[in-house]
């Protein structure tokens, strides 16, 4: 029982603050050119420029460039205009070229994949002709009790799908997906390492006709007593769901391509 109890205050405790930032940086760098017109100084010039090398800088982001293809144009560019004006840090400026009535101006910095985690999650999937409404119910714990944030980081695995979306309204939806942690058990093996057994599954559920699938994920991993024990849970947790979902996802997409 002490066990279960430390699993469970790790899991509720970690996963409203959950992360899925890759974690670490990217370097980024833009450059843009502006002429005078006849409302412009040099000044507006110069901000200008800025403002246009910097919004090319995050174009090019690698994190960027696979998410063009899939996603709404407005979306994208107000997601490039948001991080462009607020995360670009280190921000180095050099002036190429400077005339009375023309200026080149070269941007550089870096970006932090953890203060743009949350915006790509605003972003608006462009949807196929052939799509289905999915409702995520709160994923349960195995006392029974249950979780909303953790069922908000389920959705993350279905968003990106053009053949899906997600509503909150479970009327509306032709899907209804379920998530479970099983069983989960933290077990020492010696003085230094304990063992991590967890047991998640994931269900869909067809709101016509009742037809459900079911994917298990069950698997053990080993960390070190110095470790951070809620991390290693959370992250394992999340990899667990990751495979379950994937499955699912692939389950309800099949009939809808090949259509």
């Amino acid at each position: 029982m002490v066990v279960v109890l430390r699993i469970l205050l790790l899991l509720f405790f970690v996963f409203p603050s959950l992360s899925f930032a890759d974690g670490g940086k990217e370097f980024v760098s833009g450059e843009a050119c502006l002429a005078e017109d006849n409302t412009n100084n040099i000044g507006s010039l110069r901000a200008g420029a800025i403002a246009e090398a910097q919004r090319f800088a995050v174009e090019n982001m690698d994190k960027l460039k696979s998410l063009r293809p899939i996603v709404e144009e407005d979306s994208f560019n107000s997601v490039v205009t948001d991080i462009s004006k607020k995360y670009i840090h280190s921000l180095m400026l050099t002036t190429n070229q400077e005339h009375e009535h023309s200026v080149c101006v070269k941007v550089s910095g870096d970006v932090s994949y953890s203060d743009i985690e949350e915006i790509l999650k605003t972003v608006k999937y462009k949807k196929s002709a052939n799509t289905v409404k999915i409702y995520v119910s709160p994923t349960e714990f195995f006392n029974g009790s249950k979780s909303k944030a953790l069922a908000d980081k389920v959705k993350d695995f279905f968003v990106s799908s053009p053949y899906i979306e997600i509503t909150e309204d479970n009327s509306k939806a032709d899907y209804i997906i379920s998530s479970n942690i099983v069983k989960a058990k933290i077990t020492p093996i010696n003085g230094d390492v304990n063992r991590l057994n967890m047991m998640v599954n994931i269900k869909s559920t067809v709101v016509q006709g009742g037809f459900s699938a079911v994917e298990t994920s069950n698997k053990f991993t080993t960390f070190k007593n110095t470790d951070n024990e809620q991390k290693v849970v959370s992250d394992f947790a999340v990899e667990l769901f990751k495979t379950s979902a994937e499955e699912i996802r692939s389950r309800i997409e099949r009939p809808l391509i090949n259509n």
